[in-house]
């Protein structure tokens, strides 16, 4: 997490001094921060969630993801679907839920 003129930027990627092909993330004006119910929870250095306190009790889930590309093994495109198609079936009852 690292705050910059006036975002608050949550993010998602592999350690350093490991190649970096991917990451995924949030920028959040730093005055919408106080109404993230659940912090961004980065389940791979390719998806991420948020979920956002909206008004009258209701909320956003957005999840952003970063897709491999066929230039990738098969192993990293299936990880890939596999984390993403779980992340799907605990999100499937949400009526706001934003995907990018």
């Amino acid at each position: 997490m690292e705050s910059a003129y006036g975002y608050t930027i949550f993010w998602k990627g592999l350690p350093k001094g490991q190649r970096r092909e991917s990451g995924v993330g949030f920028a959040l004006k730093n005055t919408l921060v106080s109404s993230i119910a659940e912090l961004p929870s980065g389940i791979s250095d390719r998806i991420m969630s948020c979920r956002i306190k909206l008004i009258k009790g209701r909320f956003l889930t957005v999840v952003s993801i970063y897709a491999p590309t066929m230039s990738h093994s098969e192993e990293t495109v299936g990880q890939f679907y596999d984390n993403l198609a779980r992340l799907l079936r605990k999100l499937h009852h949400l009526k706001n839920c934003l995907i990018l």
